[in-house]
């Protein structure tokens, strides 16, 4: 891990160097303390510059005591501004590495990080110099360390960096992979970057997590990551320290990546159904350039580097494993062998196989007969296919799952709930939680469905359930899920996603199942367009552009879209483009498009509207424009009896006009009221009120109205307070405290 002393800090400086600058290290340290030398009528010693570069020595206390007073320190960031960053060749990049060797260095407090990085959001040239300045002082101050902790080849501990990439439990029943397992060691060890390939249900899963356990004490951090159909996504996915304000997956995997890059051989990532091919993956050359290593598990063939290809089980491990769910295996051990040989030893067949005879009246002869004559799907050849995007895929194992799924003989319930679960990430679901969601009655489904293997459940006391990626293709093709026999599940997300603003906890998991339903569902009733519609409203703000963009893509492909759908698609393009794309002109000219198709000038959707017109023309400076669309939706809004999210928005919204036109006393009565209901019902509580607070504050400080900003700024810290995921606002809410107090 690179440590923020001197050492570090000059490193980066000094490797910035422009190439048609011939300054040495020492003639450059004399230009940064040219101020400390000129007052000191000092001279620059060469070999003590070598051995501060190099960490061998530290920078004399007097350096610090003398930058230390207010007018040293100003000269400090004047001689890094004139001399220094002229010779730089890219003082930004300079530093955005200093940011980052602040922001990742576990050594650092909260506090002090945020000193050291207080200001640099400014985009000037001093703004930078006295951020550089106040990074020099500090390392000064620090000194030096020779621990063997902040060595080059260790990686920062990121337990308290990163968030959400914690490895999944191993299945219990895990077996005969020891050979495997000893030879993923070995190439992750030689090459730094593996992929294990094989065909779906093979295990190479649970190969990962296996090695992931079993080699834990090897590694000083293992992150486990689920592929998102991209790596820039999939990097992006976790939450970071300093994802604050990042909006967009393109900058949150930068900042991802700049972190990933500090990282050693003693990191090892782990990507998860990396179904895909290097053509298509931009960003798959520089993830194998990151010394940590990389181990990616993948249906795909991937040549030209190290590949751990996973075959089927011997057929002692295939028997053991068998074992392990039907207790009489011993006992028809001829019979059990020849199964295990019609499904070619493949793992997630044989434990379906096994539970199926364990639960199930069907006797192993009978199963066997099943199995070779293909029942639940005639087309058994027996061969293994390379698609043209390099996925591996045997017809001859799918149908045997398929066969074994349907002797399972599902009842009505048993297929509501796995056509439920198909919408639930790969890394599972509370099962308590689910059975809220979905509205069942008892668990019972959940638990027999686990016996059989359709649902994947781990150690006893581990509630967290999924699918299989196979059984869930299998689902969604056989069982068809659709807004219709998913209706339970789909009113229950409903009913969240009406609550606009108000995040639930989980969030993360809640969007991910948003995903799968806007990836698999079938739109058979009308119902599914204002659930969609709901659906962007609640997470655009929270999620992934992705995201957005496919429930929009969704809502387009529906049929008989009506004028106000056709409207909130417009209103919907200008959020992503306001949001993710800090375009507010184009985003102010689809938002004059949605306000020109709806007609219903008395309908809540034309209220809305109004006001985010008018936001829009706030935004761009055009108080006027603003002003003539938030009064009309303001004019609109007071014939409202009910008090909900939009009556909220639309006074705050005009509140904050207001003050823009420094009419703060008109707009403290619609503050005051806001806040006064607010205070009353936590549920209406939402970040987008919180920020509204805020930015009023913002604007009444700028206009000498430090006592009402102030007061502003006391709702929202205690809006920010109210929020169920809290959490999630700490920085924010530190930051307030701060200046109230």
């Amino acid at each position: 891990m690179k440590r923020l002393d001197f050492s570090g800090v000059i490193k980066i400086l000094l490797g910035y160097r422009s190439l048609s600058e011939s300054f040495s290290q020492s003639e450059f340290v004399a230009e940064l303390f040219s101020a400390f030398y000129e007052k000191n009528d000092a001279s620059v010693d060469e070999g003590q510059v070598s051995r501060w570069v190099n960490g061998d020595e530290r920078v004399p206390e007097k350096y610090a005591s003398f930058y230390a007073e207010n007018k040293n320190f100003a000269a400090l960031c004047s001689d890094i501004k004139t001399n220094i960053f002229p010779v730089l060749s890219d003082r930004w990049q300079a530093v955005n590495e200093l940011r980052d060797l602040a922001l990742y260095d576990s050594g650092i407090s909260e506090n002090k990080k945020a000193e050291l990085l207080c200001g640099l959001s400014s985009n000037n040239d001093y703004a930078y110099a006295e951020f550089v300045a106040k990074t020099i002082l500090f390392a000064i101050q620090r000194g030096i360390t020779n621990l063997q902790k902040y060595s080059e080849s260790a990686s920062p501990v990121l337990s308290e960096i990163v968030f959400g990439c914690d490895v999944p439990k191993v299945c219990p029943n895990f077996c005969g992979r020891e050979t495997e397992l000893s030879e993923l060691h070995q190439l992750l060890t030689e090459n730094g970057k593996v992929f294990v390939s094989g065909i779906a249900g093979m295990g190479k899963t649970e190969l990962a997590k296996a090695y992931a356990k079993s080699h834990k004490k090897d590694y000083t951090n293992i992150l486990f990551l689920n592929y998102c159909g991209s790596l820039a996504e999939t990097i992006a996915a976790p939450v970071f320290v300093g994802d604050n304000g990042l909006v967009t997956t393109s900058d949150r995997y930068q900042n991802h990546l700049r972190l990933l890059k500090t990282l050693s051989y003693s990191t090892l990532i782990i990507i998860d159904g990396f179904d895909t091919v290097a053509a298509e993956e931009p960003e798959l050359a520089e993830i194998m350039q990151l010394r940590c290593r990389v181990l990616f598990t993948t249906r795909s063939s991937f040549e030209n580097s190290a590949v751990l290809n996973l075959a089927e089980l011997s057929e002692e491990s295939a028997f053991f494993l068998f074992s392990a769910f039907f207790y009489r295996a011993e006992t028809e051990r001829e019979t059990v062998t020849e199964i295990i040989r019609t499904i070619h030893s493949h793992t997630l067949a044989i434990e379906l196989a096994a539970r199926l005879l364990q639960r199930s009246l069907i006797k192993p002869n009978e199963l066997l007969e099943k199995l070779k004559s293909g029942f639940g799907n005639p087309n058994t050849a027996d061969k293994i296919k390379v698609t043209k995007d390099g996925n591996a895929f045997s017809d001859t194992y799918h149908n045997h799952i398929r066969t074994l799924f349907a002797l399972g003989n599902l009842c009505d319930e048993d297929k509501y709930v796995m056509r439920c679960l198909s919408f639930v990430p790969e890394r599972g679901i509370d099962a308590r939680s689910f059975a809220l969601m979905a509205q069942l009655a008892t668990v019972n489904s959940i638990n027999d469905l686990a016996e059989y293997g359709y649902i994947r459940s781990f150690e006893a006391d581990d509630l967290t359930i999924s699918l299989h990626p196979m059984i869930r293709d299998i689902t969604v093709t056989d069982l068809q899920p659709s807004y219709t026999n998913c209706e339970r599940l789909m009113n229950s997300i409903g009913m969240v996603c009406r609550f606009h603003g108000t995040l639930i906890p989980n969030f993360r998991l809640f969007a991910d199942i948003l995903d799968g339903i806007m990836t698999y569902i079938k739109a058979d009733s009308p119902g599914f367009i204002p659930f969609a519609e709901d659906a962007f409203t609640y997470v655009f703000q929270h999620s992934t552009e992705a995201l957005c963009e496919k429930i929009i893509a969704r809502i387009e492909a529906a049929d008989c879209l009506s004028a106000n759908d056709k409207a909130l698609l417009c209103d919907f393009r200008a959020q992503l483009l306001r949001i993710y794309r800090k375009d507010n002109l184009a985003a102010l000219e689809q938002e004059k498009q949605a306000f020109e198709i709806c007609t219903d000038e008395n309908s809540l959707l034309y209220m809305n509207l109004c006001n985010n017109l008018g936001s829009l023309y706030m935004e761009n400076n055009d108080l006027v424009s603003a002003e003539k669309y938030i009064s009309k939706g303001f004019s609109l809004l007071k014939n409202r009896v009910v008090i909900d999210q939009d009556y909220i928005t639309g006074h705050l919204v005009k509140g904050w006009l207001l003050c823009r036109l420094n009419r703060i006393e008109e707009a403290a009565p619609l503050f005051t009221m806001c806040y006064e209901i607010l205070r009353e019902n936590n549920a209406l509580c939402s970040e987008s009120c919180a920020i509204c607070f805020e930015n009023a504050a913002i604007i009444c400080e700028e206009k000498d109205r430090a006592d009402y900003a102030k007061m502003l700024l006391q709702c929202a810290y205690e809006i920010f307070c109210a929020l169920p995921n809290r959490e999630l606002y700490e920085d924010e809410i530190e930051k307030i405290l701060s200046y109230l107090e």
